[in-house]
């Protein structure tokens, strides 16, 4: 049995929620670069006024959106690249966390059990929704107290309804989970 995986407009319309995040990390981003890069031309290159104002606004905005664009296509990426699966007894957990591959094999013997980490919450109590999304995104594979596998945004990756089904198939062998499925 494999998971089903979300597209990527789909993956990238789950993060709708960061918006807010996202337009203040631009503005203060762009303030930041914009001043740096005036004081550079204006100083140290000893450009005038007025050239180094418009050329600081137009290569801190362009830098800005560039970073931003790259930095969620790296993050889209690496979210599309999961694949989880059940083969004779075996989880198979692939993908990329980061600069890491992920490759595990998990017998569904060994597995504890399997946590939306949305205990994480109440632990927490994050008042922003970004830190909200981030925890509940998680799904970690538990085998014991110190060991486990964490699929960062896993829930955004997968299809809900297979990722269900993946819940109901692995819980028949014993494999608990924390959603009531």
């Amino acid at each position: 049995m494999e998971v089903k995986l979300n597209n990527k407009m789909k993956i990238l319309r789950s993060f709708i929620g960061w918006i807010p995040v996202l337009f203040i990390s631009i503005a203060f981003y762009g303030l930041f670069f914009f001043l740096l890069l005036k004081a550079l031309l204006l100083n140290i290159i000893e450009l005038e006024e007025s050239f180094s104002y418009t050329a600081s606004l137009v290569l801190s905005s362009t830098l800005v959106v560039v970073v931003t664009i790259i930095a969620f296509r790296k993050l889209i990426d690496v979210v599309s690249s999961y694949q989880l699966s059940v083969v004779g007894g075996i989880i198979f957990i692939k993908g990329r966390n980061g600069k890491d591959k992920l490759d595990e094999e998990l017998a569904l013997e060994s597995i504890k059990g399997i946590a939306f980490d949305t205990d994480s919450l109440e632990k927490l109590k994050p008042k922003f929704g970004i830190l909200k999304d981030l925890a509940a995104s998680r799904i970690t594979f538990y085998r014991n107290k110190n060991d486990s596998v964490c699929l960062d945004f896993g829930t955004k990756a997968f299809q809900k309804d297979s990722l269900r089904d993946f819940l109901i198939f692995v819980k028949e062998y014993g494999v608990q989970n924390n959603v009531g499925v």
